[in-house]
């Protein structure tokens, strides 16, 4: 082999593995930005529906009747702190001690606690008013709002 050869060839093997490398770096990034752009829709997906529970818990709670609230209300709680984990991470960092708050203020609300009513006396004659009903869904939209 000539001089010459030999220095194409190792000209060409030098080409050949900086085309590698470049080729190598530019799918790492296609990779790193196709990873980063799923983790986002991973945490939008997250979020919203994590917001579809809170309206759906918001909604069985306003039509619900006030034995049914007390007796499903437990059950309703656990599936709260489930999902409230599985999406605490995906909110800005500064929002999650009001989050936290939030969500223990739903979960220290016991079956007696949300199906307290009062007697309203100011009508045309008395009436029962659900008051831990009211708390509840107050509780249910400051929590909303936090995720908002």
């Amino acid at each position: 082999m000539s001089h010459g050869e030999n220095t194409r060839l190792i000209l060409s093997s030098l080409a050949s593995g900086a085309i590698g490398y470049v080729l190598h770096v530019l799918k790492a990034r296609g990779e790193d930005r196709a990873r980063k752009h799923a983790d986002e829709n991973a945490q939008k997906d997250r979020i919203r529906e994590f917001r579809g529970f809170m309206s759906a818990f918001h909604s069985w709670a306003q039509r619900s009747i006030l034995e049914n609230l007390g007796k499903e209300f437990s059950a309703r709680v656990h599936l709260l702190r489930e999902r409230s984990v599985m999406v605490k991470d995906d909110l800005p960092e500064n929002s999650w001690p009001q989050f936290d708050e939030a969500v223990e203020v739903i979960c220290r609300m016991t079956a007696n606690n949300v199906t307290e009513c009062e007697t309203d006396y100011s009508g045309t004659g008395p009436r029962r008013k659900a008051v831990g009903r009211t708390r509840l869904l107050s509780a249910i939209d400051s929590l909303t709002k936090i995720v908002e």
